[in-house]
């Protein structure tokens, strides 16, 4: 792990009486102010106002290490301290993290507004300029290119090889690399039940098929496990497969 200089530091700003904690790799003198964009902002209109303090400096620390200990100091910060009540941190750990959860219930609630009614209001003012004839012409057009997305087809020129062809050494790698692949459609299970008697099924909808339709039992998280199936629902005690167990035919 490589290891370079680095510092604890804390900004104050005397006008607004707000502070700042925070970590950099380098040296104190290399100008960093901080990644806090409102930090950065209000240094950057009055720098005379703020004054550093460094808390902790080493000549040779990991990055982590020195995250590890900027959480320290940093968890020296109550919640309601956060989000410029005190503190310009937004959250009390280092590099990153969901800032949205820290916020207090009244200020999440803002950050809801704020994230959805732009979009609302912008789709309310399009919808008003689309006619009736235009928005079911492009609902259908959408929904047709889902259905066919969800088959792995694009339709027409939009699919980027339309109009082309495969070669045939291209079609002979195709279908070489298909016939590698493991059928998981066709794997052949061994189903052992407790009387000793054993079946042989190809494809778990054939396990499905034969005993699942009228007493359902979920047996697919059994499989390979060696555990008996079994199950807390009554019904399921009733299915003959209760109490078996299946195994995968391994391929030679």
């Amino acid at each position: 792990m490589q290891k370079k200089e680095g510092f604890i530091y804390i900004w104050r700003d005397k006008k607004r009486n707000l502070y700042y904690i925070g970590s950099h790799i380098g040296s104190p003198d290399d100008g960093y102010i901080g990644s806090n964009n409102r930090l950065q902002c209000a240094y950057k209109s009055r720098p005379d106002t703020f004054k550093r303090r460094i808390l902790e400096h080493y000549d040779l620390i990991s990055h982590q290490e020195l995250r590890n200990r900027e959480n320290v100091w940093l968890s020296l910060i109550k919640d309601h301290e956060l989000h410029r009540v005190r503190y310009y941190n937004e959250k009390k750990f280092a590099a990153g993290g969901d800032l949205v959860s820290t916020l207090p219930p009244e200020r999440r609630e803002q950050h809801k507004i704020k994230s959805v009614e732009p979009l609302r209001k912008g789709w309310n003012n399009w919808i008003k300029t689309v006619s009736k004839e235009e928005l079911s012409k492009r609902g259908k057009y959408a929904r047709s290119r889902v259905k066919n997305r969800k088959g792995g087809v694009m339709p027409g020129d939009s699919n980027p090889f339309y109009g082309r062809t495969h070669s045939d050494q291209t079609r002979k790698l195709m279908s070489e690399k298909a016939k590698k692949r493991k059928p998981t459609r066709t794997k052949e299970y061994i189903v052992e039940f407790s009387d000793g008697r054993t079946e042989l099924h190809l494809g778990q909808n054939s396990i499905l098929n034969k005993y699942c339709t009228e007493t359902p039992i979920k047996f697919n998280r059994f499989i390979d496990t060696n555990k008996p199936i079994s199950s807390k629902r009554k019904a399921a005690k009733n299915n003959k497969l209760f109490g078996a167990t299946i195994r995968t035919v391994k391929e030679t």
